[in-house]
């Protein structure tokens, strides 16, 4: 991931930091040495320009015949219920890929613990059912062999209803008690744990450490750990004997690293990579370049707030002074009555969402605050479906992408070099951005803060591409 970023970067922002070149050390002993690491890093970033302009012209003259821009995800889509279908076909004996157990056996490897509970019978004598319906809810992937259970919880993006992983485990303790030996896997995009009013954290942390519960992201499903071990679907896909579903599973790859880790093109990123790792020096450069990237983040994000300080104020709308920049996200928070328990903010970390947050989050279990929050989810109910987070922090909330009608952003947007382009660009870097960022959230604030207070729509700041 450290070269990944300047290759992926658009020419826009290759001219924003290329502005930094009248940079001088500002004094000390070390003030040589830090300029000659400067410009190795910026030679380096010239070199992975002239990398990308390359691999691009590679593209045009042979992009008849390869096609890089075709993925049968353009018209599968990638909602939830997309990816349960995908990975239960994957895990599923009975699938029309034809390994059998073979994908199932090696996730039960890449699993945490539970490979030695599935041997190889196991996993090809294994059923499995989709959107498995139960007293408590609805589970989105079942699969049964002998005394053998394994649930599958998929969240790629929506949040947990109340106390649903708490049922899951209640069907689950009950299947126990029939002799099963249960495991849920818990699937998100980054691995995170459940929402306290969906499993109290207690629960988690004893569920984990029995080994009933197993938190897995998505980018681990694709992509390489960091000590170098590879992900469930490299496996499968060279363990897989056809090369067409072979094919297919490097598909599904490249539309998760795109959408959970923000990468666009694994070949270039793999292709700088194998060129920086030839040379010490390219390599002590990369690093540098990504130890600055959190950097260059924060600046971006103070030039984005600046944005919308300035598109606020003609739509009287507050940004809180309590918004905050931070190593892993950037947090929003607005104003739209002083007195209420209530705020509505906007964030990018893992996810992109906007909606309406508990003012004091450590006070989450306040009865009475909860149905103020849902009376007021009442009134939002036209800008889109809460994804059912009211009984915790949330009293409602959307998980943006660039598709969302409220606020059309990437929502990969934290890893995605396209808005911070345009945030450079829009702070007077180069003109005009692809994307007005300020302006989307700006206008999501201001139909949120309306229908709150009740006040009807004029002409509204444009959320949309």
């Amino acid at each position: 991931m450290y070269a990944c970023c300047p290759v992926a970067f658009p020419e826009r922002l290759e001219r924003a930091v290329a502005t930094s070149k009248t940079w001088e050390p500002a004094g000390g002993g070390s003030g040589m040495d830090d300029l000659i690491a400067v410009r190795k890093a910026r030679s380096l970033l010239d070199e992975a320009t002239l990398s990308r302009h390359a691999l691009e012209r590679a593209r045009e003259l042979y992009e008849d015949r390869l096609a890089p821009e075709f993925s049968p995800f353009e018209f599968l889509g990638t909602d939830e219920l997309i990816w349960s279908q995908l990975i239960g076909w994957l895990l599923n004996p009975k699938g029309s890929h034809a390994q059998k157990g073979r994908f199932l056996r090696l996730f039960t490897r890449h699993v945490s613990h539970i490979g030695r509970e599935w041997p190889e019978h196991a996993c090809e004598t294994a059923v499995l059912e989709l959107e498995h319906r139960f007293d408590g809810g609805r589970i989105d992937i079942l699969i049964r062999s002998g005394d053998r259970l394994l649930i599958i919880e998929n969240k790629p993006s929506a949040a947990d209803q109340d106390a649903q992983l708490a049922r899951y485990f209640a069907y689950a303790d009950g299947r126990t008690r029939e002799r099963l030996k249960t495991v849920i896997v818990y699937l998100t995009a980054d691995g995170r744990g459940p929402a306290a009013h969906s499993l109290d954290d207690t629960d988690v942390e004893a569920r984990r450490s029995d080994g009933t519960l197993v938190l897995q992201s998505y980018r681990e499903l694709s992509l390489a750990s960091d000590s170098g071990g590879r992900s469930w679907l490299d496996v499968c896909r060279h363990a897989c004997r056809s090369p067409r579903v072979a094919g297919f599973i490097e598909d599904m790859q490249n539309r998760i690293n795109m959408d959970f880790s923000g990468i666009r093109d694994m070949n270039a990123v793999a292709h700088l990579a194998d060129a920086i790792s030839k040379s010490p020096e390219d390599i002590k450069s990369a690093f540098q370049i990504a130890q600055s990237l959190n950097l260059l983040r924060a600046k971006l994000c103070t030039a984005l707030i600046g944005q919308i300080k300035y598109k606020a104020s003609a739509h009287n709308i507050h940004l809180s002074e309590n918004s905050s920049i931070q190593a892993n996200g950037l947090y929003l928070n607005f104003e739209f009555d002083p007195q209420s328990p209530y705020l509505i903010r906007f964030y990018t970390s893992d996810v992109v969402a906007i909606g309406l947050l508990r003012r004091d989050e450590n006070d989450s279990k306040d009865q009475a605050q909860i149905a103020i929050g849902r009376n007021l989810a009442r009134r939002l109910n036209g800008l889109g479906p809460s994804k059912n987070w009211g009984g915790d922090k949330w009293a409602w909330i959307v998980l943006l992408d660039a598709n969302s009608p409220l606020c059309a952003l990437p929502r990969d947007f934290w890893m995605n070099p396209a808005p911070w382009a345009s945030i450079a660009a829009e702070d007077g870097h180069d003109g005009q951005g692809d994307l007005d960022v300020a302006e989307k959230i700006v206008g999501a604030v201001r139909r949120i803060q309306d229908a709150l207070t009740g006040v009807q729509q004029g002409p509204a700041v444009s959320a949309g591409p």
